[in-house]
């Protein structure tokens, strides 16, 4: 292994761990949003659990990352580096074949304020932005920000903008929104500052439900317009 900044050391298999805490292990890949590096992380977390590591309590997944959470007094951070590194990474139990979820919106109007403005920003007509957002499948990479918030990957390149100058202090639960070449669904009423494009039904967090959330890392969902 070599020391590559400090705190950070870069592995055999060109991953880079940092020790996060006194309790946390972060394990980074080159930056990339992309459905291959969604299945190599997917691959690393399905490979480590296997392994059913006494006191790993949490594996937490990102675009481009891994955050382990462990017991201090059964791993430390050099233990886990070692066992990651001898692990044999196949490609990961995916969702490929999986059906696509279905997420109805309505666009614009009321609930999407900021659709008129988008399709100035980009040059597009509202109708083009429209079919652009949903005609897309998107991998769920992971989920985070709130319960129930879908990073979503796969967005349209002709879709991004940037976030909103000034943030609002309440997004409506159920908004479908835009910015920095992502986009989501706003799963509660929030503060945020994303361009709110439409607005669904779909209830993507409820804490009576076991789980409260019924989408994991892998899984596609669509937006279609009604």
């Amino acid at each position: 292994m070599t020391l590559l900044r400090e705190g950070w050391i870069t592995g055999q298999k060109g991953i880079d761990y940092f020790r996060y805490s006194a309790y946390s292990l972060l394990l980074e890949w080159p930056a990339s949003m992309s459905h291959d590096m969604l299945q190599v992380i997917n691959a690393h977390i399905q490979a480590i659990t296997s392994l059913d590591i006494t006191g790993v309590n949490e594996i937490v997944p990102g675009y481009h990352s891994i955050m382990i959470y462990f017991d201090t007094s059964t791993n430390t951070h050099e233990s886990l580096i070692d066992i990651i590194e001898e692990l044999n990474i196949t490609k990961a139990t995916s969702h490929e074949n999986s059906d696509i979820t279905i997420i109805e919106v309505t666009y614009g109007g009321a609930v999407g304020p900021d659709l008129a403005t988008v399709a100035e920003t980009l040059g597009l007509t509202e109708s083009e932005v429209i079919a652009l957002h949903a005609d897309t499948v998107y991998d769920i990479h992971f989920i985070g920000f709130l319960p129930g918030f879908l990073y979503l990957g796969g967005l349209d390149k002709k879709l991004s903008i940037p976030r909103r100058s000034n943030p609002r202090t309440k997004v409506p639960a159920g908004s479908v929104a835009l910015a920095a070449g992502q986009t989501g669904v706003y799963p509660s009423d929030s503060p945020g500052g994303w361009h709110i494009i439409g607005k669904t039904d779909h209830q993507l967090f409820n804490p009576s439900n076991d789980p409260p959330c019924d989408f994991t890392s892998g899984m596609k969902i669509q937006f279609k317009s009604i």
